[in-house]
């Protein structure tokens, strides 16, 4: 499921919509709709699912500002003539059996379900028995499966299917619905619903259309007898409170003519209080559905179990797929860290052969800086005064002294002798030597002593300046303890 909020699709029975908020679920980005004629879809049933296709992809080209692309996800919603709802309590138990024991009591309803179906549940609460209070919510397969394929070919994803009541409600403001027991009226476009919650929680949901308030006598006549039923059903949780909320324009007026049903009657407010677009209000189902993606807590989700598991492996392949290539990263970044490592491993090691394949190397980068370096060894060989042939010792005197230069110095001659009828190898601690150059800076001669006196052929070695006054372009001589 992708971060950001996915688009909420709401589909009656002559009408479709379609809203998307902004990532922090306090913008409505999107929207559109759209009507359709009637018998394409009948009580929440999908009737004729290529013309439904079709309507859909027209809406999905006229939602402001931009329309909605293939592929997105949608959160949809189901009209409450296809939902089952049941409540039930169980004892208070370990919260890990708790899914084991509420999924075992689901299946003894099952029976009593029109075939076969979805289900999901919620803790909604707790009764005054300390037994724990349960919702649950059930549709059919058939019903589920032709919306899942409509949405498809629409080219669309779905990512939860849950009851519409659930957008309704979770639009409102968290502070207006905690700790209250109230019956919530929601009023739609040719539609409506009744809904009894506590604390934010829904437990029974009643939907109707505006034809069927005229046979029932008018809305008050239906609210006061929805009111009758809920408290008959929770004696210990009576509605304290009605609460007011949908697309009618006027809902503060619409409000005040509840007043006389005899209970406080409240205006819901919204979370969603901006939009991008006109034509909707935070208030909106359909603004409900999207922010679904980003509500936290356990949501109701009837998409089938085989879907969800789908997604769920999908995710986790995702997660593995990024995971593996943070690790390939790190690994390249390791490779080169052990690489440069290494470089400086061996920067410090002595042979000839080395200084020769490091120039190789070298030469590859920077032909300029290798014949210096060709060019200040050959020098070092010319400058060194000595019968190097014969004597020995003098690959390891070249290799110590070159490891030990620093880019801005320049070696003017070498002096480098056993003493007469000395018998050891060239390079000796007990040889006499001198070096003579100049250098760019007196750090750099700095520089040089401290590396050059600290390999075996040259330790002890004195340092001496052509000039105290200048820090630029300055001479120096370097010679053993015993010059």
């Amino acid at each position: 499921m992708s971060d950001r909020p996915a688009l909420g699709l709401q589909i009656g029975d002559s009408w479709l919509q379609m809203a998307r908020v902004d990532v922090r679920g306090v913008v409505v980005e999107s929207y559109g709709q759209i009507r359709f004629k009637e018998g394409i879809v009948v009580k929440g049933e999908i009737k004729d699912k290529a013309k439904l296709t079709e309507v859909i992809r027209m809406l999905m080209n006229q939602v402001k500002p931009r329309g909605v692309r293939m592929g997105e996800e949608v959160v949809l919603g189901i009209s409450e003539d296809q939902v089952f709802w049941r409540e039930f309590s169980i004892p208070l138990t370990d919260g890990k059996q708790l899914a084991e024991v509420v999924e075992t009591k689901i299946k003894s309803f099952l029976p009593s379900l029109p075939g076969e179906v979805e289900t999901d549940w919620e803790v909604v609460g707790e009764n005054a028995s300390g037994e724990i209070e349960i919702l649950m919510v059930a549709v059919s397969k058939l019903v589920i499966n032709a919306y899942m394929e409509v949405v498809k070919m629409a080219g669309l994803k779905v990512v939860i299917v849950e009851p519409m009541v659930m957008g309704s409600v979770r639009v409102l403001e968290e502070k207006s619905l905690l700790g209250k027991n109230q019956v919530f009226l929601y009023i739609g476009s040719g539609y409506g619903e009744f809904v009894y919650v506590t604390s934010g929680r829904v437990r029974i949901s009643n939907w109707w259309s505006s034809k069927e308030v005229e046979k029932q006598g008018g809305l008050k006549k239906m609210l006061t007898s929805f009111i009758t039923y809920v408290n008959s059903k929770h004696p210990e949780k009576q509605v304290k409170e009605i609460l007011v909320s949908g697309e009618v324009g006027d809902l503060a007026g619409f409000a005040s003519g509840l007043k006389q049903l005899g209970l406080p009657v409240a205006v819901g407010q919204p979370k969603v209080k901006q939009s991008a677009v006109g034509g909707v209000n935070g208030l909106q189902t359909v603004v409900g559905l999207s922010l679904a993606t980003i509500s936290k807590g356990k949501k109701i989700n009837l998409l089938p179990d085989e879907i969800q598991v789908r997604d769920e492996v999908r995710k986790v392949k995702s997660i593995w797929l990024w995971g593996s290539i943070v690790l390939v990263i790190l690994s390249i970044f390791l490779l080169a860290g052990l690489w440069w490592w290494d470089g400086v491993i061996i920067s410090d090691l002595t042979g000839l052969g080395y200084v020769r394949e490091q120039l190789k190397a070298e030469q590859e980068d920077d032909v300029g800086e290798i014949e210096t370096k060709v060019s200040q060894l050959n020098s070092l060989v010319g400058q060194l005064d000595t019968g190097l042939a014969v004597s020995g010792g003098e690959e390891k005197v070249l290799t110590e002294l070159v490891g030990a230069i620093p880019e801005g110095v320049r070696t003017t001659s070498v002096l480098y002798e056993r003493g007469a009828g000395s018998k050891e190898r060239l390079a000796s601690s007990q040889a006499d030597w001198a070096i003579t150059g100049t250098a760019d800076s007196r750090n750099l001669v700095l520089s040089f002593y401290r590396r050059l006196t600290k390999k075996q052929t040259f330790m002890g070695g004195r340092l001496y300046f052509g000039s105290l006054e200048k820090d630029q372009q300055v001479t120096f001589r370097i010679v053993s303890n015993g010059e």
